[in-house]
């Protein structure tokens, strides 16, 4: 892997963990390449809808 030291904590790893489970391929076609963006934006918003629930049920646990 290599060093990027450009960027904060978060984007760096942010982009590390995209690289992992969606990987840029130069063969790609157009509709894999979209698909993979589309996949990403939706894992996105999966982790974002699990903490707003987490923090949510944190507020309640209290």
């Amino acid at each position: 892997m290599e060093e990027n030291k450009q960027g904060n904590w978060f984007f760096r790893n942010l982009y590390e963990i995209r690289t992992t489970i969606f990987p840029e391929d130069v063969n790609d076609s157009r509709l894999k390449k979209t698909g993979k963006r589309i996949g990403w934006s939706m894992f996105l918003m999966l982790v974002l809808c699990a903490a707003v629930g987490v923090l949510t049920a944190a507020s309640f646990a209290h």
